[in-house]
């Protein structure tokens, strides 16, 4: 086995990428529009925060904080406030998503799009089994964030009329409601 072969160095080769972008939206963000910045920050910074995501977005919080800070940084600095500006107020001011938002998108669009939700079915009709899908709950506590249980269980949260929309539609309207309606963290 390699020994780079872990998360805490995946993260922090990553994390050193992102920092190299903090100069240049730190020079682009006195010559273009915010919705310019906003479109650079969705093409190098968030494909760069999304790369392997399904596979480490479910790891423990003291992995990703360093990826989290990196993300609050370079939002802050795109959108000119103060390293002491509250990190809630940044994520909607710009109008994108924190990591583990990100993790959630990731993994229902996978579950949505590869079909694996498989329909609840106990044998007795429950108002709790209408529109809900089955999960498999893991032996171990750890396992609860892995894609495809917290994909399930996401899914099994959102509103009927969003889980039925076909899938190109279903994408435009995931980041809004995990941005201002979900509830689960």
């Amino acid at each position: 086995m390699c020994s780079d072969m872990k998360w805490v160095n995946q993260i922090t080769s990553v994390c050193n990428k992102l920092k190299k972008l903090i100069y240049i939206i730190k020079q682009l963000r006195d010559i273009l529009a915010p919705k310019d910045i906003r479109l650079f920050y969705l093409a190098l910074v968030e494909s760069q925060i999304t790369y392997g995501l399904i596979g480490w977005g479910g790891a423990y919080d003291n992995i990703l904080s360093l990826r989290q800070t990196c993300q609050n940084t370079i939002i802050k600095v795109a959108i000119k406030k103060d390293r002491r500006y509250p990190t809630e107020k940044i994520f909607k001011e710009f109008n994108v998503l924190n990591i583990k938002n990100l993790y959630f998108k990731i993994s229902i669009l996978y579950i949505k799009k590869h079909n694996i939700l498989s329909p609840l079915n106990h044998g007795v009709n429950t108002r709790y089994a209408l529109n809900k899908y089955s999960q498999l709950w893991p032996k171990k506590t750890g396992c609860r964030m892995v894609f495809d249980f917290i994909g399930t269980q996401i899914f099994n949260s959102m509103p009927t009329y969003l889980a039925n929309m076909p899938f190109p539609l279903f994408k435009k309207h995931i980041t809004h409601w995990l941005m201002y309606e979900c509830d689960v963290t």
